[in-house]
């Protein structure tokens, strides 16, 4: 994001008298390009699959800027005022960021269910703190796989920037005053920061993409850059017209080309970044000397690209919010035209806030009021943190109370086809019986009911895998059974494991997040930047089940989930059940296939709709038509049955003739609106178990 808004930057050449005063409106030109590439990604407009690299354009900038700034005073007063410097960054970027920050967080804690807007508190608060990037490099979602992203964290690129502002006048001063006697120095430090960094993103980005994505030593080569880019600039005073619309076409079409190109599945940063953040470069090196190159004005600086990148710093933090609270309101992925009147909204909002809030700030005198602007950021913070803090523990506690106080009305029994008897079989993760006057898994950790798969190791995840698989159960029984499949196989090991102790048999679990066994030609995730090796995955899987031999493999997997993946054709029916017949004629001789059948699916994650509605929890059911593919499930069904095997019908087992409901008398059905939770698993052992007989 654009940390200087509106900023009107003097060249001054490193070394030689400054230039004629001259207005940077190809900068500003950039910003609205940057802003406008990541608003339309982030609205889901499908030709801009890269739009995010409009953030690192956004690096590129700051780094040019700010480096020049320090450099500027340092070299004029042989100094430098590290107060003056951040207060003049708080005067500029405190007042929209806690507006922004506040206005946010009111909305969410104020119109989300109780259960969805608990989740955000921590989000908020370390937005709050400038550490939004650390928090979320944390989650096991990325940036590009939450499929509930929280609406703080667009501001994870404003905390790497703070970071950065931190440290970065303390290691120019540093260098600087050694440079009396090293005029190289300073070159090195930019260059030696460029370079490791730039070497970290490449190979982090890789080994662990989610931190690499977020933190400052894999994004600090970018800023680097755009000092760097300051450097030399500052030697470029008589470039040719002719080189400079070279410089300038360059650029564009490297940025254009990197938003247009760029997918989610590539290593990113990584060397991927080179590509906008070397077109950045060279759009600020054909305006070097205070001459821009020649048409930049008209293409660049025209009004309307004026008036983008001035509000880029506010559009970048109004617009995500605008786009996801509506989105987290609504029972319906949004439309693209709902999207896009959110966007306009943003924009407008954007404009007056750059109006009536950006300018008037940035006019304030700064040399007075040193003392009161960090201790109005400070106390504006604190009250910030301290107050939805304290709303997040309230917002808790109104959840169990109102769980408590919901008790005796929530699930009613609905007699269907397979749920007669169902909450008798209940129990909790220790194994004991859970009294049917308490809602389980809780509204409060519901999200964490993962299974023990998903715990210690034994599911596989991005791009590494093991084949070889973990052992339960009964290790030395001459019977095998084989767990094969993706996340959604991962979610039935309670009831395998269970079912493996009491009948004796040796249970081996090959499963992978995200990746079917169903043999489809997967050659990415959409929502993972970087490798993902699903297809290795499925043929070592399947070559590992040639080498063990087992009595039955068990097959599940999520099955409309992977509609629009790399490699998968737009006949997806036709895909999954070609798929699924080589994965059955792969298996040894004598191997049975049983084949648990998807689970009913939600829309929205339904526990924030039961957080609203305790009393009425079938006000969240999902249409029984509406919650799997009957299709798919008919393929499963005649492809097992055809080679002998047994199909499981999950959709009988959990839903009646009309519905599934969210809540069956006192059990939650659902983790996430995708997975059942822990003790439905559990619930239903005893017809996974007769299943592998």
């Amino acid at each position: 994001m654009p940390p200087i808004t509106a900023e009107q930057t003097l060249e001054r050449p490193l070394g030689r008298s400054a230039p004629k005063t001259s207005l940077r409106n190809d900068i500003q030109g950039l910003r609205a390009i940057a802003v406008v590439s990541v608003l339309l990604y982030h609205m889901g407009v499908p030709f801009i699959p890269g739009g995010f690299v409009g953030v690192d354009v956004f690096f590129v900038i700051s780094g040019f800027l700010i480096s020049g700034l320090i450099i500027r005073e340092l070299q004029r007063t042989g100094t430098f005022s590290f107060s003056g410097f951040y207060a003049r960054r708080l005067k500029r970027l405190a007042p929209v960021y806690l507006m922004v920050l506040l206005a946010s967080g009111t909305a969410v804690m104020t119109l989300l269910t109780p259960l969805q807007a608990g989740r955000y508190v921590k989000d908020l608060i370390a937005a709050a703190l400038y550490a939004a990037n650390f928090n979320f490099a944390g989650q096991t979602a990325g940036y590009f796989a939450d499929p509930e992203p929280s609406p703080f964290i667009h501001f994870w690129s404003l905390a790497v920037e703070e970071q950065f502002y931190f440290v970065w006048p303390i290691m120019l001063f540093a260098v600087l005053v050694k440079a009396r006697r090293s005029k190289h120095l300073l070159w090195y430090l930019l260059g030696g920061v460029f370079a490791v960094s730039l070497a970290l993103s490449i190979v982090l980005s890789h080994l662990d993409p989610t931190s690499s994505y977020y933190l400052l030593h894999t994004r600090a080569w970018e800023l680097a850059a755009g000092a760097l880019t300051y450097l030399v600039s500052a030697k470029l005073t008589a470039l040719s017209g002719k080189l400079r619309i070279l410089l300038m076409g360059t650029g564009l079409a490297l940025i254009v080309l990197s938003s247009l190109l760029v997918t989610k599945t590539l290593e990113f940063p990584g060397w991927v970044a080179l590509f906008p953040v070397l077109g950045t470069v060279a759009i600020i090196l054909s305006g070097s000397g205070g001459f821009m190159a020649p048409g930049a004005d008209r293409l660049l600086g025209n009004k309307p690209m004026l008036f983008l990148g001035n509000i880029s710093y506010s559009l970048y933090l109004w617009h995500w919010p605008l786009l996801v609270v509506p989105q987290l309101l609504a029972a319906e992925p949004l439309r693209l035209r709902e999207k896009a009147v959110l966007a306009a909204i943003a924009i407008v909002l954007a404009a007056l806030t750059y109006r009536f809030v950006e300018k008037p700030f940035q006019a304030l005198s700064i040399a007075s009021r040193k003392k009161r602007t960090y201790l109005v950021a400070l106390g504006t913070t604190a009250v910030l943190v301290t107050a939805f803090g304290g709303w997040g523990l309230v917002q808790q506690q109104s959840l169990q109370s109102a769980q408590a106080s919901s008790k005796l009305t929530i699930g009613a029994d609905r007699p269907g086809t397979g749920l007669s008897g169902f909450a008798d079989s209940v129990v909790d993760s220790s194994g004991s019986w859970i009294a049917q006057t308490q809602l389980i898994p809780s509204l409060d950790t519901v999200d964490k009911d993962l299974t023990d798969i998903f715990t210690n190791g034994c599911n596989n995840n991005g791009a590494d895998f093991k084949a070889s698989g973990c052992e339960f159960g009964k290790l030395d029984s001459s019977r095998t059974v084989v767990l094969f499949g993706d996340s959604h196989a991962g979610h039935w090991f309670p009831a395998l494991k269970k079912a493996a102790e009491v009948e004796g048999f040796r249970l081996i679990t090959i499963t992978k997040s995200a990746c079917p066994s169903v043999q489809l030609p997967i050659t990415g995730h959409p929502d993972i930047n970087g490798p993902f090796n699903c297809q290795e995955f499925q043929r070592a899987g399947l070559e590992r089940i040639r080498e063990l031999k087992p009595d039955r493999v068990v097959i599940s997997n999520s099955e409309r989930s992977y509609q629009g993946f790399p490699g998968v054709g737009p006949d997806y029916d036709k895909q999954w059940g070609a798929g699924l017949a080589s994965l059955l004629n792969g298996l040894p001789t004598g191997t049975k296939a049983v084949i648990v059948g998807d689970n009913p699916g939600w829309p929205q994650n339904p526990n924030s709709c039961v957080s609203k509605h305790l009393n009425d929890p079938d006000t969240c059911a999902v249409k029984r038509a509406d919650s799997y593919s009957s299709a798919l499930q008919t393929i499963e069904r005649d492809a097992v049955t055809a080679h002998g095997g047994t199909f499981v019908d999950t959709v009988n087992l959990l839903c009646d003739k009309d519905v599934c409901p969210a809540v069956y008398r006192n059990v939650l059905m659902s983790r996430d609106g995708n997975h059942i939770t822990t003790p439905v698993a559990r619930a239903l052992t005893a017809q996974i178990a007769a299943a592998l007989r």
